[in-house]
C-alpha cells in the first residue's frame, strides 16, 4: 500500500491583513515603512489603508533626514504614539513637526528625562490634541512649583498619567484644591516625586475619577488634614518612606473602602506598619472588598529587635484563610 505524504508549506504571504496588522502594532512605523512599503503591491495598500495606525519610538539613534522628515509629514493622520526617550532628538524633532492638531489621531506621548522648560513648550501644543489619553512624562530635575504643570495637564483630555522626577528639590506647592470646574478625566496615575500630604491632596482633589493610583516619595508637612475623598479607587500602591502610621492611616480612610488591592511598600523605622492585629482590625473595618494586600517592610535593625514577636502577628485565621503576600527585609546596622 502505497503512502502519499502530504507537505503543508505556509508562507508569509498567506497571513491575513488582520494578523499583519497586529504584528505591526509592536514595531515601530518607520521601521514597518522601511522594511515593507516598496516590497509589494499588497503591502502598499497596506499602509494606505485607513485602519493602519503607527506608533513611532525616537531615540539618540534616530536620523531625522529627508526621508524621515517626509515620513511624518505623510503620515501625521496615522501616528497614535511618540515615545522620546533623548531630549537632544526631542528638540530637533519639534522643530520640524510641532505635536499640533494635524496629529489628528495621537493618543499617547512619553517623554524621558526632559527639562522643565521643555516640558511647558510641549503642554502647549497638547492642549490642541483632541484625543490624547496618555502621557509619561520623566523629568531628569526639578526644583520648581510643579502647580502650574498640573494646572495645563488636569486640562488635557488624558486617562493615564505618570509624573516622574528623577532629581527633585522639595518646594512648596501654590496648587490650590480643585473645583467642580477643574475636574480632570486621569483614572490611571503613577506620582513619583516629593510631595507632602497636603500637596499630594490638592493633586488628588482634581481626580476624582480615578481607579489605579501608585504613589511614592510622601514628606509629613505641618497641616496634614486630608478631605478628599476617591470613591472608585480599586488598585492602590504606596511607597512609604518618611510618614508613621499614625500619619499615613488618615490618609488612607479617606479613599479605601472600594479597594480591591493595597500594595504598600515601607522603608520607615516605625514598628508599628508591623503591628498585624492592627492592619487585621483596619482592613477589617475599612476595606471590605480587598482580595490582594501586599505588603513589604524594609528596616534597618538594631539588636533589640525581636523579628518572630511581629511575625506572629500575622498568622492569626484572618491572615491565613486570605493567603497574601508579606516581606520582611532585615539587615543589622
Amino acid at each position: 500500500m502505497n503512502r502519499i505524504s502530504i507537505f503543508l508549506i505556509s508562507y508569509i504571504e498567506n497571513l491575513s491583513n488582520e494578523i499583519f496588522y497586529e504584528i505591526f502594532d509592536y514595531l515601530d512605523g518607520y521601521d514597518i515603512y522601511q522594511a515593507f512599503s516598496n516590497l509589494n503591491i499588497r503591502f502598499e495598500n497596506l499602509f494606505l489603508h485607513s485602519s493602519f495606525l503607527m506608533r513611532i519610538e525616537i531615540s539618540s539613534k534616530t536620523k531625522l533626514n529627508s526621508h524621515y522628515e517626509q515620513f511624518i509629514h505623510s503620515n501625521k493622520h496615522r501616528i497614535i504614539s511618540f515615545d522620546f526617550d533623548d531630549q537632544t532628538v526631542l528638540n530637533q524633532f519639534i522643530l520640524l513637526f510641532p505635536i499640533d492638531l494635524l496629529f489628528l489621531n495621537l493618543q499617547s506621548i512619553v517623554l524621558n528625562q526632559i527639562s522643565t522648560s521643555q516640558l511647558f513648550i510641549l503642554l502647549f501644543y497638547f492642549k490642541s490634541l483632541p484625543h490624547l489619553i496618555l502621557l509619561n512624562i520623566c523629568l531628569d530635575y526639578c526644583n520648581d512649583d510643579l502647580a502650574h504643570i498640573y494646572q495645563i495637564i488636569f486640562r488635557l483630555p488624558l486617562r493615564y498619567l505618570t509624573f516622574d522626577i528623577l532629581k527633585h528639590e522639595p518646594s512648596n506647592s501654590t496648587l490650590p484644591m480643585a473645583t467642580n470646574e477643574q475636574y480632570s478625566s486621569i483614572e490611571y496615575f503613577t506620582i513619583s516625586h516629593y510631595y507632602t500630604l497636603k500637596e499630594l491632596t490638592h493633586i488628588l482633589s482634581y481626580t476624582p475619577r480615578l481607579l489605579h493610583l501608585y504613589c511614592s516619595d510622601f514628606l509629613e508637612s505641618d497641616n496634614d488634614n486630608i478631605n478628599i475623598k476617591l470613591s472608585n479607587l480599586v488598585h492602590l500602591c504606596i511607597d512609604i518612606y518618611e510618614l508613621d502610621f499614625n500619619k499615613i492611616e488618615p490618609f488612607l480612610l479617606k479613599f479605601c473602602s472600594k479597594l480591591e488591592l493595597f500594595n504598600v511598600e515601607i522603608l520607615r523605622s516605625d514598628e508599628d506598619y508591623l503591628d498585624g492585629h492592627r492592619w487585621e482590625r483596619f482592613i477589617s473595618h475599612h476595606m471590605p472588598l480587598l482580595n490582594k494586600f501586599i505588603f513589604c517592610y524594609r528596616h534597618v535593625i538594631t539588636e533589640n529587635f525581636r523579628i518572630n514577636s511581629f511575625i506572629n502577628r500575622f498568622t492569626s485565621p484572618f491572615w491565613i484563610q486570605r493567603k497574601w503576600f508579606f516581606q520582611i527585609s532585615l539587615k543589622k546596622k
